[in-house]
């Protein structure tokens, strides 16, 4: 009750704080209107706090799976993990959200290219002349946000921002790693043994857990053990949160339990003439007590996350459970990547911005044939754009690598929390790509070179974004190649090429649409070579290239050193996760 409180109370205080910059833009300049202040922020904190709610309802629904059912996410990694990867993905909504209101006007152009001829009057008429009332701008932002949270689509940027955020705290790695243990490799303790051979009502021999892991004999005492050690913690009376959450099932699977129990009787003593008992009666009674057995265990595994603070008790509990997982390892040297993405961004720059205008000359010929006689200016125009492509796009990129590489020289580990570390990175490229920007402004002695530092900082803010994004996207992609005990690239969930080339055309559209926003608005210098419509297109075709093809190399272009201390076993790697946080 008090988590909800004061979660419901962060999120009205982050929509009230979030929700300034919309209020401003849709008031008139009646300094006198005091009361349209407090009505626009209502309005806008309204809507925030309901696309909060929907954000965090679709972070913390069920995660389904094939053979062992759904699970609420957040009893699938740590409380703190868990809530620090809510916090990101509800303010990240937010954000989005907020971004769909501030700039709803500068989209306009964009919406007027993909609409239909009947639809573009219309966008005129509401969104370009400001005719739609800021109320309805409101509600039009929290419906487009929702419908995102809904469709759950390999192209959805924000479904496959969740699934990011979930692998990053853990979601559900350690669960399914500590399920693949105790599914695969288990080795029941000797007091245990004792135990559960003592009741009778079992049918369970010591000797039974030593044998065949494949035979119905070891499932079964198997079963037992992981049965009887979730009632003895059941009976401790400090978790029933835990046992009645209803996607558990916890009393119907007591009653499978049961039910099997009965089943089992038969095959467990000696044959007797008037037993119904054939081959087929003994394959469905050996599958149906494999399947029990995995839904025990892995709800054994969601206990062990949940009832520990982090990820050191829940691998000390899991080995006294009888499930040894690996709990250490050193990630592999980054800087073999760093020439490569070097190399990738150079690249990508210089093919955006000379691709774009030329693919903006072949569907404008008229115009390009009177540009023609002004090659020199438009080679200069093209240079230029270059260089803000590398100092928005390049520098942070450079400065993200060299910054994983000194934290692996210093410890090659594994972070404490990966979720703070591209927290990190993302803040550190936002300001590199911001002032580099910035910087590279001043001295093209431009018509924005006279303005004073701090306000080039200001108006250049809109730009960090993408890069940020993707910086963040690059390391994440190199931490899953250097880091033994996180998922390979392509390796996850079984993915093939198709899934991942969509993967990264999404991920090009998403960080594209973040920078067309300012985009639209950018207007061609005086005497310019190429008029604003040219621009835009080089400047969106540019965001988009460097996108896919860094994703294109993330995705494709990393191999996994080979660390033989990584010590998974056939049964992990078989498994589809692995965990992303392990604490030493």
């Amino acid at each position: 009750m008090v988590y909800s409180l004061i979660r419901f109370v962060s999120i009205l205080a982050m929509s009230w704080a979030l929700s300034t910059p919309a209020g401003a833009q849709a008031l008139a300049a009646d300094d006198t209107a005091y009361y349209a202040y407090g009505l626009h922020y209502l309005v806008a904190a309204i809507g925030l706090v309901f696309a909060g709610y929907y954000a965090h309802n679709s972070f913390a629904a069920p995660i389904a799976t094939p053979e062992d059912g759904p699970a609420p996410p957040r009893y699938m990694t740590q409380p703190n993990q868990y809530r620090m990867g809510m916090t990101a993905y509800i303010g990240s909504c937010l954000a989005a959200y907020v971004l769909i209101v501030v700039y709803y006007k500068d989209v306009a152009p964009l919406l007027e290219l993909a609409a239909p001829p009947q639809l573009r009057q219309l966008i005129d008429d509401t969104i370009k002349q400001s005719s739609m009332s800021f109320p309805a701008v409101v509600v039009l932002g929290v419906v487009a946000l929702v419908t995102l949270l809904r469709i759950e689509q390999e192209w959805n940027p924000l479904f496959a921002f969740r699934r990011l955020v979930w692998r990053w705290v853990s979601i559900p790695e350690l669960v399914n790693q500590t399920t693949a243990a105790a599914r695969d490799n288990l080795v029941v303790p000797l007091d245990a043994r004792l135990d559960v051979a003592n009741d009778s009502k079992n049918h369970v021999d010591v000797i039974d857990f030593d044998k065949d892991r494949q035979s119905v004999d070891r499932n079964w005492a198997e079963l037992c053990y992981v049965r009887l050690w979730l009632t003895r913690n059941l009976e401790q009376g400090s978790h029933f949160t835990f046992f009645n959450e209803p996607s558990f099932a916890w009393k119907a699977l007591e009653g499978d339990y049961e039910a099997m129990r009965q089943k089992i009787t038969p095959v467990k003593r000696a044959p007797k003439p008037e037993d119904p008992f054939g081959r087929e009666v003994f394959d469905t009674v050996a599958q149906k007590v494999d399947t029990l057995r995995r839904k025990y265990c892995r709800l054994a595994a969601c206990f062990m996350v949940f009832k520990n603070a982090n990820t050191k008790g829940t691998i000390s509990d899991a080995v006294v459970f009888g499930a040894k997982i690996a709990n250490n390892a050193s990630r592999a040297n980054p800087m073999r990547y760093i020439v490569l993405f070097v190399v990738a961004i150079l690249a990508s720059i210089y093919l955006g911005v000379w691709l774009s205008a030329t693919f903006w000359d072949l569907l404008h010929p008229a115009a390009a044939a009177a540009m023609s006689s002004a090659d020199e200016a438009t080679d200069a125009v093209a240079t230029r754009w270059v260089c803000y492509g590398l100092a928005s796009f390049g520098a942070p990129i450079i400065v993200a690598l060299i910054l994983r590489y000194l934290a692996w020289s210093y410890d090659a580990k594994q972070p404490d929390s990966y979720p703070i570390s591209y927290a990190t990175i993302f803040a550190v490229s936002l300001v590199v790509s911001v002032v580099s920007l910035a910087l590279i402004t001043k001295l093209a002695h431009g018509r924005y070179a006279g303005m004073q530092f701090v306000d080039l900082l200001f108006r250049d803010f809109k730009w960090g974004w993408s890069p940020a994004l993707i910086c963040v996207y690059v390391v994440y992609h190199i931490d899953r190649q250097i880091d033994p005990l996180l998922p390979d690239v392509g390796k996850l969930g079984g993915e093939g090429i198709l899934p991942r080339m969509l993967a990264c055309f999404s991920f090009a559209i998403f960080v594209t649409f973040l920078s067309a926003l300012p985009a639209a608005s950018l207007e061609a210098r005086p005497g310019s070579a190429w008029p604003v419509e040219k621009l835009h297109a080089v400047v969106i075709g540019t965001i988009f290239t460097v996108g896919f093809v860094m994703a294109l190399v993330s995705q494709f272009c990393l191999v996994k050193p080979a660390n033989p201390r990584a010590g998974l076993g056939a049964g992990m790697a078989a498994t589809a996760f692995r965990p992303f946080s392990q604490r030493t």
